[in-house]
């Protein structure tokens, strides 16, 4: 595919996508602490992946440019790029968050939700 663009919810900040849940002990008998996905994020992810699916938005293999378009929201821009581009892992649309080549925070306080756009590598 050349092109997908989907419209999605913004996800949760970066800050709030990971929550320490007590402790608990690791392979090497330490322990440690439990990091879970918030709440906040997998209600995210399950209505984000929904949304994305209804869309048929194809895939883009290999590297790829991610733009990512915010609506008029309270988001550090840079903190808006984690959970989306993990969703897109999690739906294959793309290969690997690890091999973006260009990614691409941006507002538009005239949107009404944020416009994920992933191309081939340019």
């Amino acid at each position: 595919v050349d092109l997908v663009e989907v419209r999605l919810p913004v996800p949760p900040s970066a800050n709030r996508i990971w929550r320490v849940m007590g402790q608990r002990i690791s392979k090497a008998g330490k322990r440690v602490p439990n990091v879970i996905k918030s709440p906040e994020y997998r209600a995210w992810q399950t209505e984000a992946g929904w949304l994305l699916q209804t869309q048929k938005p194809g895939r883009v293999a290999g590297a790829y440019d991610l733009t990512i378009t915010l609506p008029k929201v309270r988001i550090d821009p840079d903190n808006a790029i984690k959970g989306t581009s993990d969703l897109l892992v999690k739906h294959n649309i793309i290969d690997s968050d690890k091999i973006a080549n260009l990614i691409t925070v941006k507002r538009d306080d005239t949107a009404e939700t944020m416009v994920v756009t992933v191309r081939p590598a340019s």
